[in-house]
């Protein structure tokens, strides 16, 4: 009995990150104009930063002052940048990390997005918020489960690894939901990817037009 209690309040717990995530999101959009890159270069346009990272201000719902660890972080460093690198356990495992997942490093992140040519997160580039759909309702962020992501990782799952399992990157689609992996959409529904849902199926849930999503695209 306290196994299953304890397991409603992780369901739970799940359910509220990918919401309140969705909320940073489409908050972040309200200020700048458009979704974050998936990927924002540096100020010397050599050095990347996650999406993860451009949130931070965003997500005081979670109980962190992300405004101040953002201000902390410096873009002209590499992500993982000692000075950087003080900062990851700054944000807990019960934010970046799905609470039913195996991970005990609390720097690692259960969230990513799908970057792609037709997708919300386009590689190299942003969508405006003029520019959100509003006739389909693609997937905005995904829970994977034993990711070797750190949460300000520039690193997400792009539709061509998707696509092809074999080329995951060491991005372990391990689930801890019951055999699926949760979504939540730009709308904020919550959804899930069954194991024998097929690539195709996947890909026009990420779609913007509710077409394919282009799986040529690479992750910069």
């Amino acid at each position: 009995m306290i196994a299953s209690a304890r397991h409603s309040v992780d369901e739970t717990l799940c359910h509220s990150n990918l919401v309140k995530l969705r909320h940073a999101l489409v908050e972040y959009a309200s200020v700048h104009g458009s979704l974050p890159p998936a990927v924002l270069p540096g100020p010397d346009g050599k050095t990347a930063h996650s999406w993860r990272v451009l949130i931070l201000p965003y997500l005081d719902s979670w109980g962190i002052d992300g405004r101040a660890i953002y201000e902390a972080y410096d873009m002209a460093e590499e992500w993982n940048a000692p000075g950087n690198r003080r900062l990851f356990k700054l944000v807990a495992q019960s934010r970046f990390a799905c609470p039913c997942g195996p991970e005990e490093d609390t720097t690692l992140t259960s969230y990513v997005v799908i970057v792609g040519g037709n997708t919300l997160f386009p590689p190299g580039g942003t969508v405006s918020a003029s520019k959100l759909p509003n006739n389909v309702d693609p997937i905005l962020v995904i829970e994977i489960s034993s990711s070797d992501i750190e949460w300000p990782e520039p690193r997400d799952l792009s539709v061509s690894e998707l696509s092809k399992s074999s080329r995951l990157n060491s991005i372990a689609l391990l689930k801890p939901h019951g055999g699926v992996i949760r979504y939540i959409t730009l709308s904020g529904r919550l959804g899930v990817l069954a194991g024998d849902m097929s690539v195709d199926e996947v890909n026009r849930l990420a779609s913007i037009d509710g077409q394919a999503a282009n799986a040529d695209e690479e992750l910069p």
